[in-house]
Parts: C-alpha cells; structure tokens; sequence
C-alpha cells in the first residue's frame, strides 16, 4: 500500500502543478481519489462532487461510496443509492454491482 500510496503522491503533485481545468470532472475525480487514499475525507468528497457536477460518472460512484460508509459526510444508504443510479445513468458499469 505504501508503493500505491507514494505513486499517487507523484501523480497528485504533477496535476497540481499543471492543473488544467478541462471541465470534464477528471482532474477533480484524480485528485478525490488522491485525498481519499491519503484518508482525508473531507477533502475527497469535496473534489468528488465537483468532479460529479460536472457529470463525471465515476465521481458519482464514488460519492455513493462516501454516502454508503459515511465518509466526508452522513452515513446515508438512501442517498448512496441515488449516487450509484445517477452513476448508472451516466455509464458507469461499476455502479450496478453495488446493488
């Protein structure tokens, strides 16, 4: 996990040097996955639902995650199946084995 963990932080710091907002939500989705490895929940669900406002289908998915656990926000199943639907919806394959 360390060697996973210290290849995000290479990656992580390469997007924030050139961070270029593209508006398709995948910078924001990287970075959400950066901060969620790293555990800093907080931080994730706020890269996730700007990655998810701009209908990136994988921060969808993940946002049903964080709902699902209560990671970052309220422990919410309701709402962690909206995400996973809204994911669906979008493409992501992912979300129907959460069902």
């Amino acid at each position: 996990m360390d060697f996973v963990k210290s290849i995000y932080r290479l990656e992580y710091s390469r997007m924030k040097r050139n961070f270029i907002h593209i508006n398709d939500g995948t910078t924001e989705y990287e970075l959400g996955s950066h901060y969620y490895l790293e555990l800093n929940y907080e931080k994730a669900v706020d890269m996730f639902m700007r990655a998810a406002s701009t209908g990136n289908a994988m921060a969808h998915h993940a946002m049903g995650i964080m709902a699902f656990h209560g990671y970052g926000v309220p422990k919410n199943t309701e709402m962690a199946v909206k995400w996973w639907r809204a994911s669906e919806r979008l493409g992501y394959s992912r979300s129907d084995l959460e069902f």
